[in-house]
């Protein structure tokens, strides 16, 4: 992915006070009211800094709480938790990608790099399926401003530091600010990614995922459940064929009877991880 620079943030004594005005807004609307002249992505970078706050990007307006799911953080451990980010721009993406247009994989970076003088510069990459890119899959969404106090960053095995953080908590938004595809400023620096096998691996988890009458997991193995038997025996054969070639170390095997059809993948490690976390997400609405 290309390296994408963060716009810089100048703050003016004018525009602070018109971000601190907007804030306040939320206290009775439940919602920020923004109606400012200075891009939305200042605003909420502002707020990182100045607020206890972290940020999560959803299409879903109506959050009353978040739960803990399922998910990878960003250095591709499976985590139970709340994700949210320690950035004004990177939560964007995420609340305006489509999810119920959009089956494919997300590849997205938020660091911290040096330019040619030595500066820090905040830099970031998207990629989404080249197929569905073409579709252009965006949407209205919101960005939930979260209580920084239950949550963590998340850091690499290192120590390094990341802007994603994890709450284990169920966490109450304090608000939320509507966000339109127009408010990221790299809608058109998304790039496409992923082939025709890929692309097609893909679909079939999802489709697997959201029809499957029951999903269950353990360190090396995965069960899913899937009827009428005619309906999946197709796609599951397909998805058994393909799945060394995407994930060498898992194996599928079909069993197929007179009550049910079961697809069971073996194996372990980061593809397992991957591709449980990736069912699991299709079985619950994604926001």
């Amino acid at each position: 992915m290309r390296r994408l620079v963060a716009p810089r943030l100048d703050l003016g004594s004018d525009k602070v006070t018109a971000f601190e005005n907007a804030f306040a807004s939320a206290g009775t609307q439940g919602r920020i009211e923004y109606e400012l002249p200075y891009p939305k992505h200042e605003f909420l970078s502002y707020l990182i800094t100045k607020r206890d706050v972290v940020l999560h990007g959803s299409g879903n307006g109506a959050i009353d709480v978040f739960e803990p799911t399922w998910q990878t953080d960003y250095f591709g451990r499976v985590r139970r938790a709340v994700f949210a980010a320690s950035d004004g721009i990177w939560p964007m993406f995420f609340a305006i990608l489509d999810r119920s247009r959009y089956h494919g994989s997300l590849r997205n970076v938020c660091y911290w790099d040096v330019d040619d003088d030595g500066k820090r510069q905040k830099c970031y990459g998207f990629s989404i399926n080249a197929a569905f890119l073409e579709r252009q899959p965006w949407r209205e969404g919101s960005i939930y401003l979260l209580p920084r106090a239950t949550f963590e960053r998340v850091v690499a095995e290192d120590g390094s530091p990341s802007e994603e953080w994890l709450s284990t908590r169920i966490v109450t938004p304090i608000t939320r600010l509507a966000v339109s595809p127009s408010d990221f400023p790299f809608l058109m620096d998304v790039e496409g990614h992923g082939d025709a096998t890929t692309d097609r691996f893909e679909e079939l988890v999802y489709q697997l995922g959201a029809g499957a009458q029951e999903l269950t997991t353990n360190e090396s193995a995965i069960a899913l459940v899937l009827a009428p038997r005619s309906l999946w025996r197709e796609r599951a054969a397909e998805f058994a064929a393909m799945l060394p070639a995407v994930l060498p170390d898992l194996r599928a095997e079909i069993v197929d009877d007179e009550h049910e059809l079961v697809l069971k993948v073996r194996g372990s490690g980061p593809g397992h991880d991957r591709l449980a976390v990736a069912l699991q997400q299709w079985r619950r609405p994604i926001s």
